[in-house]
C-alpha cells in the first residue's frame, strides 16, 4: 500500500498514527484476498506500506493524532474494495464486483438540563445503515450494508432516544429518489427526523462521521450516475407542536420536512443545511433536526435500465415519477405503468441531446490544461496542490497528465 503524496499532517482531526492506519485498514484489504471470518496477523507481515514521515496518517508530532482519524482512514479501506472490483469486472467476474464505500453519519450532542444536570452524548444509528453501491446484474441494496460493524452493535433507535433524552426519532426511512442512479441503481439511504424535546438549559448537537465519498465509490461505474451526499438540516423555531396540539401528523424526512415549509404547512424562524459534517448547533424546543446518510453510485447507462424495474421501483415508492422521466426516460402513466413508445421516443431525444453536448475529450484536456497553467483553482484546491506536489511521484503523474513545465509551482 503507498501512501506517498498524501495530505501533509495539519491542525486538524484527520490525523491518525501507522499503527491505526494498518489495523483499521485490515477491515478492508485482506478480506478481499484471503475468505475467511478472521483476521490472523500473518497477512499484516505480508503487507508493505509506504507512510511518508509527516503525513497525516504518520505525524511526526506525537499529540497530533485524533480518534476521528478513524473517519479518513474508513475511507481508506473502501479503495481495496473498489480497486479489486474493478479488476475482477475487467476479467470478466461479476459476482465479486462489490463496490464499496463509507456513507455513514452520526451526531453528538451535549447540553444542560433544566435542573443545572451537565450531559453529553451522541447517536450513531445511521453510521452502519449503508446502501449498497449497483453491481453490474443487479441494484444494491436499501441501507444494507453494514462495514465496519453490525447494527446490532450500536442498539435499537429506542435505546438511542433512551440515552438522548431531548431527541424523539419521528420518522427513519428510506428517502425516495436518494440513490445513484443507472441500468442498476445503488441502495436507497436512509434517513432520520427528529424533534428536539425539552432540551432544559441548553443543547447543542453536531454532526460527523460523514465519510460519503471517501473510497471514490461516490462516482457511478460504467456510466452510472454519483452517489448522493450526506444531509444534515436544522428547522429552528418551528410550530411542530401547534400542529400536533391540533392534531395534524409530522413529516418524516428532511425532503418532506422541506416540501412542507416551501408550502407552509410548517414554519421555520430559520433553517440550516449542510452536506457533511457541521458546525456546533444551538438547538431549542420544537426544533428539527434530520440527517440523511448518502448513498452510493449506479452502474451502467440510466436510460438502458429495464422499465420493469422502473415500475417496481414506482411502486414501491423508491423512485418518483419525476426522476423515472427525467433521469430514465420512462413516461408513467396515473397508474404506474411505463408507456414504453412514449419512452423509447423520450430516450432517443435524450440521447440526441447528449450528443449536442458532449465535448471531445481533447478539447476538454485542452480546456482545462488552461486552468492549472493559470492556477485558476479555489484557495482549498490550490494548497492542496502545493502540499502533494512535493512527493515526487505525485508531482510526475501531475506534470505529466498535464505537460507542464518541469519549474510548474504552487506557492
Amino acid at each position: 500500500t503507498d501512501l506517498e503524496g498524501l495530505t501533509s499532517e495539519a491542525d486538524f482531526h484527520a490525523n491518525a498514527y501507522e499503527p491505526a492506519v494498518r489495523m483499521l485498514t485490515s477491515l478492508g484489504m485482506w478480506p478481499m484476498f484471503a475468505y475467511t471470518e478472521t483476521i490472523n496477523s500473518s497477512l499484516l507481515y505480508m503487507t508493505d506500506w509506504n507512510i511518508p514521515p509527516g503525513s497525516m496518517f504518520n505525524p511526526q508530532n506525537p499529540y497530533a493524532g485524533t480518534v476521528m482519524g478513524l473517519g479518513v482512514i474508513a475511507g481508506y479501506i473502501y479503495l481495496f474494495h473498489n480497486c479489486l472490483s474493478l479488476a475482477y469486472f475487467s476479467r470478466g467476474f461479476l459476482e465479486e464486483t462489490f463496490p464499496a464505500d463509507g456513507t455513514p453519519i452520526g451526531y453528538g450532542a451535549a447540553g444542560q438540563l433544566e435542573d443545572g444536570f451537565p450531559w453529553a452524548g451522541g447517536d450513531m444509528s445511521l453510521i452502519t445503515c449503508q446502501s449498497e453501491g449497483a453491481t453490474p446484474y443487479h441494484d444494491g441494496f436499501d441501507a444494507a450494508v453494514c462495514s465496519p460493524n453490525p447494527a446490532a452493535d450500536i442498539g435499537e433507535t429506542e435505546a438511542v432516544e433512551f440515552l438522548l433524552p431531548t431527541q424523539v426519532n419521528i420518522g427513519k426511512k428510506l428517502i425516495p429518489d436518494f440513490c445513484g442512479h443507472g441500468k442498476y441503481r445503488g441502495g436507497l439511504g436512509i434517513g432520520m427526523l427528529q424533534l428536539v424535546n425539552k432540551p432544559g438549559k441548553s443543547l447543542i448537537l453536531n454532526a460527523f462521521a460523514a465519510t460519503d465519498g471517501m473510497g471514490a465509490c461516490a462516482i457511478g461505474r460504467s456510466g452510472g450516475y454519483p452517489g448522493t451526499n450526506d444531509v444534515v438540516v436544522f428547522a429552528h423555531q418551528t410550530n411542530i407542536r401547534e400542529i400536533l396540539e391540533q392534531g395534524g401528523t409530522y413529516p418524516r424526512d428532511f425532503v418532506e420536512m422541506n416540501q412542507w415549509i416551501k408550502e407552509g404547512k410548517l414554519r421555520a424562524e430559520t433553517v440550516e443545511s449542510y452536506k457533511g459534517p457541521t458546525p456546533s448547533i444551538p438547538c431549542g424546543d420544537g426544533d428539527l433536526f434530520a440527517t440523511a446518510a448518502g448513498s452510493r453510485g449506479g452502474w451502467g447507462d440510466v436510460l438502458e435500465r429495464d422499465y420493469d424495474l422502473i415500475e417496481n421501483d414506482i411502486k414501491y415508492n423508491w423512485i418518483t415519477k419525476e426522476t423515472a422521466e427525467t433521469v430514465y426516460g420512462a413516461r408513467v402513466d396515473e397508474d404506474g405503468k411505463v408507456q414504453r413508445e412514449a419512452s423509447d421516443r423520450l430516450r432517443h431525444e435524450m440521447r440526441e441531446r447528449r450528443k449536442q453536448r458532449s465535448m471531445d475529450a481533447k478539447d476538454w484536456w485542452i480546456q482545462e490544461r488552461q486552468k492549472v497553467l493559470k492556477k485558476a483553482w479555489h484557495e482549498d484546491i490550490r494548497n492542496l496542490y502545493s502540499d502533494c506536489l512535493k512527493y515526487k511521484k505525485f508531482r510526475d503523474q501531475f506534470t505529466g497528465m498535464w505537460q507542464l513545465p518541469e519549474d510548474f509551482h504552487i506557492d
